[in-house]
């Protein structure tokens, strides 16, 4: 095809980052591809005719890299693809790409989405990442299209990253200071269920397989949703689908922006399987942290070159999330370099749960999990996350309830460490309803009342349930899209999530920017942690233990008070006993999970006899220093 007409100029560039960049009103393509005849680099116009059909043998810069300067009227508008070895495929560096797929179409049922130049024109202003304090940060766990996608989250964006900036005064309200979106970068949500047994599986071709009613039937693969979207995919462009409008790129960009002036900071999650290039995982943090202003990463995946991340420049301020981080995977060089790295723990999940539900053995692993709060490699703290129960299933299941995802109930975890408060499923209830809102205020007194950072998943403020399911990874409807519809329930349970978001906020001793020493390190004549049961002073963590109270000296830091706050996890009422404060300062009550209890009883208790109280079963209650 001859491009005289329709292209200016076309001549060798010396490009290095892969994709389509505008430079001085041209527009440069670089391809980092391997092939054996050909590699043609295809431009069209708006009008979708082709201007160019470049062959880009010709323009090799080094090893598998080419690059080409390209001038034409309107080429900032152009579309483009690849053709190696006589096969269409689009940039698998793109940044942007045409908008035409809806969510959940065939690619075979759409036209082919082409890639597009990437034109960084948003307005930025003075934006810039935030930089909390790992000590400061209460995180919010969300999907994008989930979030906002039902009817009654009463958004124009519904299931956008516009929705998500329609629900930041919500966001704030609750007192989050950080999201972490599960995957938004562009991936094809359609998968094919290899294992699957229905006609034509390539897997089982030429073979009959007998069903229950004793019919012959062919076999063939079968498609679902990837919800999740933990796969690979276009890692440099922000997906499509999550938009309002066509241009995903400034929404995407729009969305952070908007969060950021709410002094929201955004965490992005990212999948690498392990056959992705190890610096293809560093080009694609760079680019979002420079481009997008993201404030963190939480990398998932096989084979993740930690050691390179941690240490590259351009993220030493970043915060940086894995889900495991070895002794021997990272070098001590490497901490020293950057102080923003943590871990997203699922071991206090567990031992939370298990204290949670009363199990034998479960109060010391807790009294660890609360406290610990490392400075070198610091933790993400959750009760619940996007694979395993929802808050609310928590307390409402004994078992997992897959059926709807079609593996006959086989995927998911059997370990959810629950306790369906003696009735599996809803339930009318009033007593078992009580005791679910109980055990959930509890949880997450468990989760926001402890040393490390923690994370919310979306919707657990709100009683949000998912049926029972515990791996809803396919499931594009009500099960995953959080319902808003306020109900006199979980009105009074979003309250008490926000008024314990505040409470931890104000009471700097709740999160401390280092682990607690349990030592009289100030020698003030106590430590600035300690624990204490029946008597004050003295605690035991044998197996059958229940209780513990917990003494946040305020002594240890500058104008604050102390705290002393019992967890009674066990089914019956127990005594505990109260340290002494010091002079001129008597207890107060602040607030407990329980029903029934009244602030003037409680603190008339403490008034006649204030060595001791009373902690009801299955509640966490909290006192606070005040001078007399």
């Amino acid at each position: 095809m001859s491009t005289k007409k329709m292209v200016d100029k076309i001549e060798k560039s010396n490009g290095i980052c892969a994709g389509a960049f505008l430079c001085d009103g041209s527009v440069v393509f670089t391809a980092y591809f391997q092939f054996k005849e050909s590699l043609y680099l295809r431009i069209y116009n708006t009008l979708n005719v082709c201007i160019a059909d470049i062959d880009m043998s010709l323009y090799k810069v080094s090893g598998n890299v080419y690059s080409v300067k390209v001038s034409a009227d309107g080429i900032a508008e152009c579309s483009y693809e690849y053709v190696v070895d006589g096969e269409v495929v689009s940039d698998p560096y793109e940044r942007n790409h045409q908008k035409i797929r809806v969510y959940s179409a065939k690619l075979s049922d759409a036209t082919v989405e082409r890639s597009k130049v990437y034109v960084d024109n948003f307005e930025w202003n003075d934006d810039k990442t935030l930089n909390h304090k790992y000590s400061d940060v209460i995180a919010y766990s969300l999907h994008v299209r989930g979030f906002t996608k039902h009817k009654s989250s009463k958004v124009k964006g519904n299931g956008t990253y516009t929705g998500i900036i329609e629900k930041i005064p919500y966001l704030k309200e609750l007192g989050i200071n950080q999201i972490e979106l599960m995957p938004s970068y562009e991936f094809y949500e359609i998968d094919t269920d290899e294992d699957a047994l229905v006609v034509g599986h390539p897997k089982y071709a030429g073979k009959l397989t007998v069903n229950e009613n004793g019919e012959v039937i062919e076999n063939k693969a079968k498609e679902k949703i990837n919800y999740w979207g933990y796969k690979e995919g276009h890692y440099f462009c922000p997906k499509a689908n999550y938009a309002l409008s066509d241009n995903f790129v400034n929404e995407y960009k729009k969305m952070v922006y908007e969060l950021h002036k709410a002094g929201i900071e955004v965490v992005m999650q990212f999948y690498f399987p392990k056959n992705v290039n190890r610096g293809t995982i560093i080009d694609v943090l760079r680019f979002w942290r420079l481009s997008y202003h993201i404030d963190g990463f939480h990398i998932m995946g096989e084979n993740i070159p930690k050691n390179l991340i941690i240490s590259d420049p351009v993220l030493s301020e970043a915060k940086l999330y894995f889900e495991y981080i070895g002794e021997t995977e990272i070098s001590p060089s490497v901490t020293v370099l950057n102080k923003s790295i943590a871990e997203v723990s699922k071991a206090f999940l567990t031992d939370a749960r298990r204290f949670l539900k009363s199990d034998d053995g479960s109060l010391y692993n807790f009294v660890v999990a609360n406290r610990y709060n490392p400075t070198n490699i610091h933790r993400i703290n959750y009760i619940s996350c996007y694979e395993g129960f929802t808050l609310n299933d928590l307390v409402s299941y004994d078992y997992k309830h897959n059926e709807l995802n079609g593996e006959d109930n086989r995927d998911g975890t059997d370990y959810n460490y629950s306790w369906n408060c003696g009735v599996e499923g809803a339930s009318r209830k009033r007593n078992v309803q009580a005791l679910r809102l109980r055990q959930m205020k509890n949880a997450m007194c468990l989760l926001l009342l402890s040393q490390s950072t923690p994370m919310l998943l979306m919707g657990d403020e709100l009683m949000n349930s998912q049926g029972g399911n515990n791996n809803p990874y396919c499931q594009d409807n009500e099960i995953t899209w959080l319902n808003w519809n306020i109900t006199k329930s979980n009105k009074e349970f979003f309250n008490f999530v926000k008024e314990l978001i505040a409470f931890r906020k104000d009471n700097k001793m709740l999160h401390l920017e280092e682990e607690p020493k349990l030592i009289d390190h100030k020698s003030l004549g106590f430590p600035d942690v300690s624990y204490h049961q029946d008597m004050a002073w003295k605690s035991r963590f044998d197996s059958f233990m229940k209780h513990v109270g917990i003494l946040y000296a305020g002594e240890y830091l500058d104008g604050e008070e102390s705290l002393y706050i019992a967890y009674n996890m066990h089914w019956e009422n127990h005594l505990f006993g109260l340290p002494k404060l010091t002079k001129g300062k008597k207890w107060k009550f602040i607030f407990t999970t329980s029903d029934g209890v009244s602030e003037e009883d409680i603190n008339k208790d403490l008034s006649e006899n204030n060595d001791e109280l009373c902690v009801l079963g299955r509640s966490v209650l909290v006192l606070k220093s005040i001078s007399k």
